[in-house]
Parts: structure tokens; sequence; C-alpha cells
């Protein structure tokens, strides 16, 4: 299963991610998703009586759109330190807030790598404060060191002037969902 995210030809419209099987699977769950998304958007007190304003499914996609794959939003922290059972706890997926206590950190520039040790500068952080850590705080164990795959997965998120847009897919990061640039590192 991949996402694949509509984008809007003709229209501003938000872009709308769908999980499916391929390209073709994506259109019929667009149908099923888009209709669950307007019963929800009509279900508002203020939109009582204005069930004919919200355009259905055949409409948008008749009004043009691209489709393109995006990352998982299950990919792990990856790598994650295996010292001890408490540095461990708390969500394991990426685009949940609350994390693990303890994550790779990256920091990645605009523009195409041309060389990603210039690029990336990973480093481990604490989860509540982004507090540079060498060991782990529960067991005092030193954290491992990380070094890049030779085939990091795309797409990957990369920091647009200020960080509010990914370089990448030119979406909001906070609505980005290319797999982060930890997920470009193993432990040593």
């Amino acid at each position: 299963m991949s996402l694949f995210q509509f984008n809007w030809t003709t229209a501003w419209k938000d872009p709308f991610v769908v999980e499916a099987k391929d390209e073709i699977d994506a259109i019929g769950v667009f149908h099923i998703e888009w209709a669950r998304f307007i019963d929800k958007i009509r279900a508002y007190p203020q939109n009582v009586g204005k069930e004919n304003e919200f355009e259905t499914s055949g409409q948008m996609l008749e009004s043009g759109y691209s489709i393109r794959v995006v990352g998982d939003p299950t990919i792990k922290w990856n790598p994650r330190p295996t010292c001890c059972d408490e540095i461990d706890k708390g969500p394991k997926y990426d685009y949940d807030e609350k994390g693990p206590h303890i994550r790779l950190r990256t920091y990645r520039l605009s523009s195409p790598p041309n060389n990603w040790e210039d690029i990336l500068s990973p480093h481990w952080t604490m989860r509540a404060a982004s507090i540079e850590v060498y060991f782990c705080p529960f067991c005092g164990t030193k954290l491992p060191e990380v070094e890049l795959l030779d085939h990091p997965p795309h797409p990957i998120w990369t920091s647009e002037m200020d960080g509010d847009y990914c370089g990448t897919c030119s979406e909001r990061s906070m609505c980005c969902k290319c797999n982060p640039p930890s997920t470009a590192y193993r432990i040593k």
C-alpha cells in the first residue's frame, strides 16, 4: 500500500491524500474517501441545508488533477537506539507529535543534494526539548553512531526557506508526507 496525493490543476484546492495499492486503485479509493469527507463537512451545523454546495468526487476529478506517490506515514523514527526499554517508549511513528523519547535529528538545507554528507548532520536529541544528547538518560549507555544509507528512501523532506514548506513536495511542512531525513541513516 502507498499514499497517493491528488493535486488539483484547475482550481485552488487543498491536496487530498488516500492510501491505495496503485494509481488505478487510488481513484476508486478517492471516490469513497471524498464521500466520507463531504459527509463529515455536511454534518457541521453551519452547513445544514447546503448539500448542493459541495463538489462530488466526480466533479473534483473532472476539474483536472495529477496524482503522485508520497512518503509512507508509518515510517518509524529511524534509526532508534535499543540500549534499554525506557528509551523506546512512546509512539513509534514519525508523524506522531510525541514520538520516542530519544530520536535522531537531521538538518537538511534546501537545494538538490550534491553531497549528503555536507547537507545532513545527524545528532541524537531528547523529544521534550530537542536538546542534543550523547548518552541515554535512562541507562547511561553512550548513544550509537549512525551512517548514511547507500540508497536513502525517497521522497525525503527538505527545508524550504524558513522550514514552513517542504522543498521536495512543496506542501506545508505540517502536511508533508515525505519521509523524514532521519530515515536516510542507520546505526553503524
